[in-house]
């Protein structure tokens, strides 16, 4: 579907709310089209992983009152301090990365997430260890995480 370009703003409320599949992703194609042709696409959606996929700005509008403007990219920066790290020999990293104000969580066989060392210091404790580290992904806030610390302050309702 074309819309005319006498139309060079589009105003669309939950644009993937209840499509299937495919039509979540001509849905995504159309939007980005849309937004290739110059036109101004303003979403509203509750779908905040759905959204980060289609959008690239947000506003987030909290009591009233804009909360930020931001490219989504910036909202959703790599976090060097949460590491995703991949290794045949997680109990002995672990045991080695273990200490107080480090977070280890076992995401899957051979995975484990880190929290409170970088990169470098994994991969350095791998090698002194003797531990063959295979992946060191620093992970990225996710826009609904940065949704919810930005408003935190600005909602009626708070889950317990």
């Amino acid at each position: 579907m074309r819309l005319p370009s006498l139309y060079p703003l589009s105003l669309i409320d939950e644009p993937v709310n209840g499509l299937d599949p495919e039509g979540v992703t001509w849905a995504r194609e159309l939007l980005g089209s849309l937004a290739a042709e110059g036109r101004t696409v303003f979403l509203s959606s509750h779908l905040l992983t759905e959204l980060s996929l289609i959008a690239d700005h947000v506003v987030i509008i909290g009591r009233g009152e804009i909360i930020a403007d931001s490219l989504i990219s910036a909202l959703t920066v790599p976090d060097d301090d949460r590491v995703r790290v991949r290794t045949k020999d997680v109990r002995k990293l672990s045991a080695r990365l273990a200490a107080p104000g480090v977070t280890i969580t076992s995401c899957e066989q051979d995975v484990i997430e880190v929290e409170g060392l970088s990169t470098e210091q994994i991969a350095r404790a791998g090698q002194e260890d003797g531990a063959l580290v295979t992946e060191l992904t620093p992970q990225r806030q996710t826009l609904e995480e940065a949704y919810n610390q930005l408003t935190r302050d600005a909602v009626e309702f708070v889950s317990a």
